[in-house]
């Protein structure tokens, strides 16, 4: 499954704990340390994205929107192609 929405602030659900643990993955914990894994798009969430994108040099939405998802889609090999259901 691909994500299949855009994911902002108060979202919830699997696909939010997958992208945390992506943003985990790539080292966003120990520059935010408030940041889990928990399935809520929280304010260290949105804080992580923004870096992400500040990082690959795209515009700051603070949304895990389409652009950032084409940016960040073969990261060292992390798929996003295996989103639990």
């Amino acid at each position: 499954m691909l994500f299949s929405r855009e994911l902002r602030f108060r979202d919830q659900g699997p696909d939010v704990k997958f992208l945390q643990q992506f943003l985990l993955a790539i080292g966003m914990g120990s520059e935010i340390p408030d940041l889990v894994a928990n399935g809520k798009f929280d304010g260290p969430t949105e804080n992580a994205m923004e870096k992400v994108q500040v990082n690959f040099r795209i515009p700051v939405t603070r949304v895990f929107d389409a652009e950032t998802r084409a940016a960040v889609a073969n990261f060292h090999g992390f798929c996003f192609d295996n989103i639990p259901d």
